[in-house]
């Protein structure tokens, strides 16, 4: 990715020489569909960058009330125990 973001700041035998890289095989990577995984990560860079589509505060709690949450907060606080 670095060859091919710099192409225009210098040439591809320099890079590939600088960077031990054959033009042959920059030229092979190059010329390849994008793998499945690649594409895959792109997905969820995408989904990480996109705002929350609900609020903040209901996602909390959302995920700090569980069915098994009330009764162990019970348990502990009649037991004079902290978590």
């Amino acid at each position: 990715m670095f060859i091919r973001d710099h192409v225009a700041d210098f040439p591809i035998r320099v890079m590939c020489e600088a960077l031990g890289v054959s033009r042959s095989g920059y030229y092979a990577w190059a010329s390849r569909d994008e793998s499945a995984r690649a594409a895959a990560d792109q997905v969820l860079a995408a989904e990480i960058r996109a705002p929350p589509t609900r609020p903040a505060a209901a996602a909390m709690a959302a995920r700090a009330c569980t069915p098994n949450c009330v009764p162990a907060a019970v348990g502990l606080a009649a037991s004079g125990s902290r978590a």
